[in-house]
């Protein structure tokens, strides 16, 4: 296991540090301390994979002015923007794509995943949508080996036990933050009456 000491928690990831390590499951434990942001605006090529278009669309909207960055969805850039968007190496390479897409991604001309760093954001979600989207969770588990390197990132994560066979080797790498207010949620048991 990897533990990064990330201090008070109203800092973002990107005061801390500059990417995640290579090749882990990494538990970010709070959401909205900018974990897809960092990786969206640091100098390494990547490929952020996402699992809802709706997510996709935000983190675009979000970047809109500060980070150049194209999309691979249904309704995201041309393969023939995406191919021209691939050939200049002279800053860094951001490529916001959806689980569903990345076949499609895969197979456009000029793409090397080898080139780039992928960032599986919502990793948990892999689990949840496997019931309904199998082929598609599967998809990423057997593409992730193909790129340079490869994080996956949640707040809300798998306990190991669950793991798709295809991560239980990855290390875990854990985001200790300081002053963290634990929530505790009551559950109550109801019966129902007939």
């Amino acid at each position: 296991t990897i533990t990064i000491n990330a201090g008070d928690s109203k800092q973002k990831l990107s005061d801390i540090i500059t990417d995640f390590p290579d090749n882990c499951y990494v538990d970010k434990r709070i959401t909205g301390c900018g974990g897809t942001t960092l990786v969206l605006r640091n100098n390494v090529d990547y490929v952020i994979l996402v699992p809802y278009i709706n997510l996709l669309v935000s983190k675009q909207v979000d970047n809109v002015g500060i980070v150049e960055l194209v999309t691979k969805y249904g309704d995201g850039d041309s393969n023939e923007t995406i191919e021209n968007y691939l050939t200049d190496k002279t800053r860094p390479r951001k490529l916001l794509c959806t689980f569903d897409s990345l076949k499609s991604l895969l197979g456009i001309k000029g793409f090397n995943p080898q080139e780039f760093k992928l960032l599986v954001d919502e990793a948990h979600t892999l689990i949840n949508l496997g019931g309904f989207k199998p082929a598609i969770c599967e998809s990423v588990l057997q593409n992730y080996k193909k790129f340079k390197s490869a994080v996956f990132l949640t707040a809300t994560p798998t306990k190991r036990d669950y793991f798709p066979s295809a991560l239980v080797h990855l290390p875990l790498c854990t985001i200790v933050w300081d002053n963290v207010k634990a929530v505790k949620f009551n559950l109550q048991s109801l019966e129902k009456r007939v």
